[in-house]
């Protein structure tokens, strides 16, 4: 971590009072371990930092804002966000593991050329900025951010050593140059709070493989209202999204696979190649992997090394490293599969879940690959909706999704998921003192609920 510029000096003192609550339910406001408020907002330094030395006040800037129990107020400004690139489109995730707010915004470079950026804030200190290298000429909407974070242990000189690690899961549609936009995806990784470097960037639509294209047209509103959400335990997430390419709503289903996964999988790859005697290939294979792979349950590692001592025995003249790269990949198939889910059979309309592998820019090149388990969970016709603004939802299993308008007219109509079609469009009354924020949060429930 790096301290925080010059400006951060001006943390305390009265400021003005913070914004009106958005009107509908924003990730731009989490709540800390302690019950401190984190808040942020994009304001002119005029606006958040009057007095900011040295600072043109016509620029736009990004302020970190806490109330903490009491009503002890601060403002921290993000660090590198007072020059002339205009700054919006702020969101916030608080990762308690950590006690890290994430902070993931847009800023446009020489006003035109939108860049996705983030950084992290623990203990008065800001981490590096972080840029997401996609396509700079495309508008883009707000991002979306959920964090996941697991454990694992290395091999070291005084024993093994624990190590964390986090991935921030980042969506945002963006537009194609043709008008329509597409909802991407990216996971950030970082090792022990330590950015592993640039990852790969998805169009989640290219994932939908099922039955092609349809005559159905998705209208504007909807290709641009993604949602990410956490999924139905720490390791998954899970996204909803309208697909411009074959005019359904699909939902995916995320999962960082175990790093002891990947570790173990490359590790049986390395010994197999190195083993000599073709005769005991398999059983040396086998009686490895009993030896290393001590992170499993006895019953787990038991099942990938018999697959293992089956792959190898079956061809027992191929070539070793063809070999080595299949014996790979069982176990990560396999484990993929035990993972979660392991006893059920697919669902017949959605497609094979597939395993993509991850290698940092700034990893040490002999590391195991992150791997994500990325799976269809759902895909239904894009339904017929009225005018207004436009609001997916999503099931933390990502089976049923509910997509809401607001008309013109501040009435809020929604339609939800049946099967693989919609049911029929409802109004939610909205009672006296019932705000539209609190109005997302039913609907929300109401998926989840399902």
């Amino acid at each position: 971590m790096r301290a925080a510029t010059c400006l951060s000096l001006l943390l305390l003192g009265a400021f003005a009072a913070p914004p009106a609550p958005a009107r509908a339910a924003a990730p731009d406001a989490a709540l800390g371990s302690e019950g401190e408020l984190y808040s942020v907002r994009a304001g002119t330094v005029g606006e958040l930092f009057p007095a900011a030395p040295g600072m043109e006040l016509e620029n736009t800037v990004l302020a970190l804002e806490v109330v903490r129990p009491g009503g002890e107020r601060s403002r921290i400004p993000v660090p590198d966000t007072e020059g002339p690139e205009v700054e919006a489109s702020p969101s916030l995730v608080f990762e308690p593991a950590s006690g890290t707010v994430y902070v993931v915004w847009e800023s446009r470079v020489n006003l035109v050329f939108p860049l996705l950026m983030l950084a992290g804030y623990s203990d008065g200190d800001w981490s590096e900025r972080i840029p997401i290298y996609g396509n700079y000429t495309a508008p883009k909407t707000r991002p979306q951010l959920v964090v996941t974070r697991d454990s694992y242990s290395t091999g070291g000189t005084n024993g093994p050593v624990s190590r964390s690690r986090t991935i921030l899961h980042l969506l945002w549609s963006e537009e194609q140059g043709n008008g329509e936009y597409r909802a991407h995806y990216t996971p950030v990784v970082l090792e022990d709070g330590v950015y592993m470097g640039a990852s790969p960037i998805y169009r989640l639509d290219d994932f939908d493989y099922a039955n092609g294209a349809i005559d159905a047209a998705v209208s504007p509103d909807l290709a641009r209202a993604p949602v990410l959400e956490q999924g139905r335990d720490s390791a998954t997430v899970v996204a909803a999204f309208a697909s411009a390419a074959t005019g359904q709503v699909v939902t995916v289903e995320i999962r960082a696979l175990p790093p002891q996964l990947s570790r173990i999988a490359d590790g049986a790859r390395a010994h197999i190649i190195g083993l000599g005697n073709r005769a005991t290939l398999a059983a040396q294979a086998r009686s490895w992997l009993l030896a290393n792979g001590t992170d499993f349950e006895s019953e787990v590692l038991l099942a990938l090394a018999e697959l293992v001592y089956a792959e190898l025995r079956s061809d027992s003249e191929g070539d070793i490293v063809s070999l080595a790269d299949r014996a790979r990949a069982h176990i990560i198939g396999l484990g993929s599969r035990l993972t979660h889910d392991g006893l059920k059979l697919a669902t017949a309309n959605v497609a094979t879940p597939e395993i993509h592998e991850v290698r940092t820019s700034n990893a040490d090149p002999g590391s195991a690959a992150h791997l994500l388990r990325v799976h269809v969970v759902s895909r239904r016709p894009v339904p017929e909706l009225g005018a207004g603004e436009t609001r997916l939802f999503v099931a933390e299993s990502g089976r049923d999704v509910l997509v809401s308008w607001l008309a013109d007219d501040g009435r809020l109509y929604y339609r939800d998921s049946r099967a693989d079609g919609w049911g029929g469009v409802h109004e939610l009354a909205m009672a006296a003192g019932f705000d539209l924020g609190r109005a997302y949060e039913i609907l929300a429930q109401r998926v989840d609920n399902r």
